[in-house]
């Protein structure tokens, strides 16, 4: 009997601790879908470029998402905050136009893929939950019971942005040294030519 109650609280404690990552999942997702509209609307502006366009081979996520905030496109930074995350925005965007206080070290939590435009094929990644580094190809922490630590995963799985607005929680796949992205998800010339990745700014 005892070993039936153990069990039991050990399966209700498992569905719990479940229910509670798919509840920040779904709350992180919303941010991606605001930062996905703002980056948009953007392009638009911007002759179907993205916000990382001129600013040259050391840029980094947080400037491009930047100038989302200097063009009032956003109001706040925190669209720019993960969820069990060590990436957290404090709300300081600093004074107009330049915001520079704005997405700074530390405060987001998403890296982006550069050089892509308007017309870039709508299943190509654009944007998505931060890895190891910005190295291709690109890792994340294995395991399931982590910390607020960079390249965390969801038991596996990261949030990734595409051009087209759709989001999946992708499953990630066993690599040599980490969880790396299945072949499926980016495109087949990546395979042979690594893209552009934006990386997060830690903090100092």
């Amino acid at each position: 009997m005892a070993t039936l109650l153990l069990i039991g609280l050990l399966l209700g404690i498992a569905a719990w601790i479940k229910v509670q990552d798919l509840s920040a999942q779904m709350r992180l997702s919303q941010h991606g879908r605001d930062l996905y509209h703002a980056l948009m609307t953007w392009s638009v502006d911007h002759e179907n470029v993205l916000p990382d366009h001129d600013l040259g081979p050391g840029a980094t996520a947080n400037q491009a998402f930047r100038r989302l905030l200097q063009d009032r496109l956003l109001m706040d930074e925190q669209v720019f905050s993960g969820i069990r995350s060590p990436y957290l925005a404090d709300g300081d965007l600093g004074v107009e136009p330049d915001f520079a206080q704005a997405v700074g070290p530390g405060e987001n939590h998403w890296m982006l893929v550069g050089h892509l435009k308007m017309n870039s094929a709508g299943n190509t990644p654009l944007f998505f939950e931060n890895a190891l580094s910005p190295n291709w190809p690109l890792q994340w922490r294995d395991g399931w019971n982590m910390p607020e630590i960079r390249g965390r995963t969801w038991r596996g799985t990261v949030l990734v942005y595409h051009m087209d607005g759709s989001m999946n929680a992708v499953r990630l796949d066993q690599g040599r040294e980490g969880l790396v992205l299945p072949d499926s998800a980016f495109p087949f010339q990546w395979r042979t030519k690594a893209p552009k990745i934006l990386d997060v700014e830690d903090a100092r």
